[in-house]
């Protein structure tokens, strides 16, 4: 049985202070805004000011931000976790920085539940006016004393977001690569790939050209005939992914020709075949910054294909599809601000 001094004491000891949330030693940051907004690096420098990093801290502290026009206003849905700690919160404001400073603020509360939010900026209180000790007499007319109405609060005009600028492109950018292609020209050939586009969040648009170099037809009665394409094209894609890593799914029209010159025939001559195919495309994107990578497989189901015969026989006639390969670098050129 505990004795009187036993639990005088145990009631006496106050309780051991809960511990304190882990810091984290790293931070990943998968953000997307319109044009507008401030961009990844400066909502990176307001989190870190706040979430107080440390090198031999555990773990990686995740930041998923979406800022999105919605209802004349911006929405920002942001979505942090550190360890089993885990916050999701969605605001609105018709001012992206408020947003951004907003996100600041929420990761510190995801961090660190009992850490203090950072100062905000404050006015000093004005001076008391000093009362005089003496009033002057009243006069038997006293002259109207003319008052000033105090202000009333002030109105806050909400500006919604410009329509024109829901459909103006966050980037446009030009991209080259070269590639691989089976199917429209004589066994396997290659050769460069130049595209002009622009790029939204979840959507991009692009034309491209693109040359075949030339390839040599089977021969048939002692000749042949050396068989290169050119064409241009156009791409439509959706990215069913936001941020600066990107899975584009793409629809592709092409149209172009195909030349073939002759060769071991007693006289040369060029024929151009008209060549039109269209297809679908699937593609892997980063981006960082100004400067991106990206890789696609294609493939094209030819409208108009092209036989080659000599004489009687065929020496070569495109197949039921053309297959490509592109792996290559693009270049990103802001829009300005709407």
């Amino acid at each position: 049985m505990l004795t009187p001094a036993a639990l005088l004491l145990a009631f006496a000891v106050p309780p051991a202070p809960p511990a304190p949330p882990p810091r984290p030693a790293a931070l990943e940051i998968v953000w997307s805004a319109p044009q507008a907004c401030p961009d990844e690096h400066m909502l990176r420098e307001r989190v870190l000011a706040v979430a107080q990093l440390d090198e031999a801290g555990e773990g990686t502290l995740f930041v998923d931000g979406v800022i999105e026009p919605s209802d004349g206003v911006f929405e920002l849905r942001l979505r942090t976790s550190l360890g089993d700690l885990e916050d999701e919160r969605s605001i609105r404001d018709p001012d992206c920085d408020a947003l951004v400073h907003a996100a600041a603020l929420f990761v510190a509360v995801s961090v660190d539940p009992y850490s203090d939010p950072p100062p905000t900026d404050t006015r000093p209180e004005p001076e008391p006016t000093p009362t005089p000790t003496e009033q002057p007499p009243p006069t038997s007319d006293p002259a109207p004393v003319a008052t000033e109405a105090s202000p009333g609060p002030a109105e806050v005009v909400v500006t919604p977001p410009h329509s024109d600028a829901l459909w103006k492109p966050d980037a446009v950018f030009v991209g080259l690569a070269p590639q691989l292609e089976f199917g429209a020209l004589p066994g396997l050939s290659g050769g460069p790939r130049l595209s002009v586009g622009a790029q939204w969040r979840r959507a991009s648009v692009a034309v491209y050209g693109l040359y075949g170099a030339p390839r040599r037809t089977d021969v048939v009665l002692g000749a042949s005939g050396l068989a290169q394409l050119g064409a241009a094209g156009v791409l439509g894609c959706g990215n069913p992914f936001s941020g600066d890593l990107r899975l584009p799914l793409c629809a592709v029209v092409e149209g172009g020709g195909i030349r073939v010159a002759s060769r071991g025939l007693a006289v040369a001559n060029q024929v151009l075949f008209p060549w039109t195919a269209a297809g679908a495309r699937v593609g892997l994107e980063r981006r960082w910054d100004r400067v991106g990578v990206f890789s696609s497989a294609e493939a094209l189901v030819p409208v108009v294909g092209t036989n080659v015969l000599l004489g009687e026989e065929s020496s070569f006639s495109t197949w039921a599809v053309s297959l490509r390969v592109v792996v290559g670098l693009k270049i990103f050129f802001a829009t300005e601000s709407a």
